[in-house]
């Protein structure tokens, strides 16, 4: 009986040791936290860097793993975020409605795509939803956030940066 019970507080004391790391290591760096403002972005290829002009106002919020971005003073999507050695994961998990002219509420993927059957609004909302699935290097210093990604193409490595300001 005793040896029973040691064992299963074993399994316990595991499975808790298991929860914790497994929670310190997808968390959301609460330095993050508050609303960021886009200020500039480029790409690099191959050592040759280009601004990308960016006309749009558009500010990202986080909140302990949970984000939101308006784009010109209007809500455009919502996901979840994991911060870990310095990288972030970002996932969309909703777009809003007035950005694609519906009703202004929170939508998911399979609902636009219920809602909207032109093939060219199915192809932008599965490109909203896909290139909301991101990860990133961050950069944190003071009040400006550095994303990066990185992907190859035709043999090439391009760096995407974005710099956003905190207010």
């Amino acid at each position: 009986m005793k040896k029973n019970l040691w064992l299963g507080m074993l399994a316990l004391v595991l499975v808790f040791g298991m929860t914790v790391n497994a929670y310190a290591q997808n968390r959301a760096d609460q330095a993050l936290n508050g609303t960021w403002v886009f200020s500039r972005s480029y790409v690099s290829v191959d050592g040759e860097r280009a601004e990308i002009p960016i006309d749009q106002n558009f500010r990202t919020t986080y909140n302990n793993g949970n984000f939101e971005t308006i784009i010109d003073g209007a809500l455009y999507s919502r996901g979840t975020y994991t911060t870990s050695n310095g990288e972030m994961t970002m996932i969309t998990t909703g777009i809003h409605g007035l950005s694609m002219e519906l009703e202004p509420r929170w939508y998911s993927q399979e609902e636009l795509k219920r809602l909207l059957t032109d093939e060219l609004d199915v192809l932008l909302i599965e490109m909203a939803f896909i290139s909301g699935t991101a990860s990133y290097s961050i950069s944190l210093s003071r009040d400006i956030l550095t994303l990066t990604s990185t992907e190859e193409y035709e043999g090439k490595i391009i760096y995407r940066v974005t710099v956003f300001n905190k207010i």
